[in-house]
């Protein structure tokens, strides 16, 4: 019994040890988000983009920004400058923040490409290599309108 089941048992670990070292690992990652109201239906949403590898990241260039249904008023594709190796850039966007509730959690993603490697040493000399995808996200709650956000009232 034993020596039909260990062809079968190989089989397993090898498709599983396979599928392992095809998933890329994680470089990028979203931190903490900030957010500001600066007017009344108008929201704003910055966080570190940070760089999770040992060497530098380039040519990282955001395509996608999604928070729930709003609707966003930032500018695409967003480019970020190079990201040291452990290290982090702030990447803000503003949302038309009409349809957002005050104390609901939301989740802020963001989708695009990098260069990393050998990939970010060809682009700065001229070349391109394959820039890779990404996808990374953050959640928050939305803060409460603070006691003085109401328009002042003439007596």
């Amino acid at each position: 019994m034993l020596r039909k089941l260990s062809p079968v048992l190989l089989v397993a670990l090898l498709i599983s040890t396979i599928a392992y070292t095809q998933t890329p690992p994680t470089v990028l990652s979203l931190g903490m988000a900030g957010v500001a109201t600066p007017q009344p239906g108008t929201l704003i949403v910055a966080a570190p983009l940070a760089n999770l590898t040992g060497q530098p990241v380039t040519g990282v260039r955001i395509e996608r920004i999604q928070l729930a249904n709003a609707e966003l008023r930032t500018t695409l594709p967003m480019n970020v400058s190079t990201i040291r190796a452990h290290g982090s850039e702030i990447v803000q966007a503003e949302f038309i923040g009409k349809s957002l509730a005050a104390g609901k959690q939301y989740e802020l993603v963001m989708e695009g490409t990098y260069r990393t490697g050998r990939e970010a040493a060809d682009a700065t000399r001229g070349a391109t290599g394959p820039a890779r995808p990404f996808r990374v996200r953050t959640s928050f709650v939305l803060p409460p309108n603070s006691p003085g956000s109401h328009d002042v009232g003439k007596t």
